[in-house]
């Protein structure tokens, strides 16, 4: 159904695949008989070519109108009976196993509205959605405000097994707080809603006194997650928003990360950064094209933080990151398969100075 939502199944192909579970959905009314139409239908199941039916003295066969010498087939009603899946139905069990209000109703051939709900105070709607590529989804889903009346925070999309493979649509939708989950529980159909009530970390009393003293700036988790793009760009995670970095601007990041893990303050000169290579002879535009990277997620996780406040200048001619270190999370193991060798033995050093961290100056 997610690449034909109008797909309808054979009785017999449905009980091949298991037919415990196809008289328990047909008892729960999850699949709906779709009638024969006397007057123009084709058998095609296991055919190369449609068959036409037709009735003659009461019984069903099928004829293969482009080879006349072709003998017919004498066809009985189980091998004719075709079902629909019943999506409204569904959506109505789905809205009921996760407690929405409102009232299902189909938005779209793809999308169908499950209901809302009140969740850390923003009004979600939960949308299901039928969609087997990243183009398709791109139109409907940065189109959902559309489809529904105003006052929505965020959109929650389930999907029976689709997931975005591209990271640029996977940011665009997150920044208009659109977020899209496969459905894991087939048997209770719970949806995961830990993704709409994410909040900060939650600090130790240790970590609340270091934001204290270190004046960090930004509280989203951050990860360093070893997975590169197609085009060969690097993944960074802030909060649940997904970033690429193309290698230069990645390693200064990653320099950037080994400072903070080794010293809580964090602080490293340009001119230290200069010399290793990490800055170019202009370092003011390799500083704006990494912030610039983030600027995106910044914007939408939280507005007042700047891109020159995530990477600071605490003192001049200095660089760091400010958050603490203890939210970053790089894991050697990940970037095993990595092509950069100058990535690879900074994630290194990363690695050994978070098993073994120095005391702060």
């Amino acid at each position: 159904m997610e690449k034909e939502p109008s797909v309808v199944f054979y009785q017999k192909e449905l009980e091949g695949r298991d037919a415990t579970a196809f008289v328990k959905l047909r008892l729960e009314k999850l699949l709906v008989i779709v009638p024969l139409d006397e007057q123009n239908e084709t058998y095609e199941l296991g055919q190369i070519e449609p068959l036409t039916l037709v009735k003659i003295q009461g019984k069903l066969y099928g004829i293969n109108e482009q080879d006349p010498e072709a003998d017919s087939i004498l066809l009985s009603m189980s091998d004719v009976m075709r079902y629909r899946f019943s999506v409204e139905r569904f959506v109505q069990h789905l809205a009921e196993a996760n407690g929405f209000a409102g009232s299902p109703e189909q938005l779209h051939r793809r999308l169908y509205y499950a209901g809302e709900r009140k969740i850390d105070g923003s009004k979600v709607a939960f949308i299901l959605a039928f969609i087997d590529q990243d183009k398709s989804a791109e139109n409907l889903l940065l189109g959902l405000p559309g489809w529904l009346p105003p006052g929505f925070q965020q959109f929650y999309v389930v999907t029976p097994s689709y997931c975005i493979k591209s990271i640029s649509l996977s940011d665009k939708l997150l920044r208009s707080q659109i977020y899209v989950e496969t459905l894991q529980d087939f048997d209770t159909l719970k949806v995961d809603l830990s993704m709409l009530t994410e909040q900060m970390p939650i600090l130790n009393p240790q970590q609340e006194k270091d934001y204290e003293l270190y004046q960090y700036k930004c509280r989203e988790a951050i990860d360093v997650t070893g997975r590169t793009t197609p085009v060969g760009n690097n993944i960074v995670s802030l909060g649940n928003i997904l970033i690429e970095l193309g290698d230069v601007p990645f390693l200064l990041f990653l320099r950037l990360v080994l400072e903070i893990k080794r010293d809580k303050w964090g602080i490293v000169s340009t001119i230290v950064l200069m010399d290793e290579g990490y800055l170019g002879d202009n370092e003011h535009q390799a500083t704006l094209r990494l912030r610039e990277r983030f600027k995106p997620a910044l914007l939408s996780l939280n507005p007042r933080i700047k891109p020159n406040e995530f990477i600071e200048r605490l003192r001049p001619k200095t660089l760091r990151l400010s958050t603490h270190p203890d939210l970053i999370k790089c894991s050697v193991e990940n970037f095993s398969e990595h092509d950069d060798s100058r990535v690879k033995d900074l994630v290194q050093q990363i690695s050994q100075v978070g098993a073994n961290p120095s005391s702060p100056s």
